[in-house]
């Protein structure tokens, strides 16, 4: 018998981090409803590398109360619709997925990747992009290689998020690797 898909509240996802993300739950659902807003959740699959060297694919059923639907168009352009959506999104999957890490912290301009995530023992960066419909693994490798080139040192996770496929990759890397190549 199949495991149980884990089931994510988007709202709480969002309440779980150690800052305000809230603000990215109209622009997930707006993203997660690919243009249908009767939808009240989707089935994300995930592609996971984890900090041990693990991969392997989970899904993740992401829901929303109707009550948080938005009704109006939003104020902001597309691609800010996509980069908050996929941000929101992000903090789904760290809740629903990431055993216990959340977001910490905003990073500085300069930093190479967006947030501090972290868990009780331990930081690390974040980048996060999403896109409609582009190649994930080209977005992913940019997106590794700008976390890698960080000023701190420090090792990281990237997530990307496909909202055409309703797919996102989650994976761990260490600066180590990057300057062994």
């Amino acid at each position: 018998m199949a495991d149980p898909i884990p089931v994510c509240d988007l709202a709480e996802a969002l309440a779980a981090q150690e800052i305000e993300a809230g603000v990215f739950l109209p622009f997930a659902i707006r993203c997660l409803q690919a243009g249908d807003s009767q939808v009240t959740e989707r089935l994300l699959s995930v592609r996971i590398l984890q900090r041990e060297g693990s991969e392997h694919t989970e899904n993740l059923r992401v829901q929303w109360s109707p009550a948080h639907i938005p009704t109006l168009p939003p104020a902001v352009q597309s691609h800010i619709i996509t980069e908050w959506g996929a941000l929101g999104t992000a903090c789904a999957v760290l809740h629903g997925l990431g055993d216990g890490l959340r977001l910490t912290s905003v990073a500085r301009e300069g930093d190479r990747f967006d947030y501090w995530v972290g868990n009780d023992e331990q930081e690390w960066g974040l980048e996060v992009s999403g896109t409609g419909a582009e190649s994930l693994e080209e977005r992913h490798k940019e997106k590794v290689d700008q976390l890698l080139s960080n000023p701190y040192g420090v090792d990281g996770f990237v997530i990307v998020v496909r909202f055409a496929s309703q797919e996102a990759w989650f994976t761990f890397h260490r600066v180590r690797e990057r300057r062994v190549r």
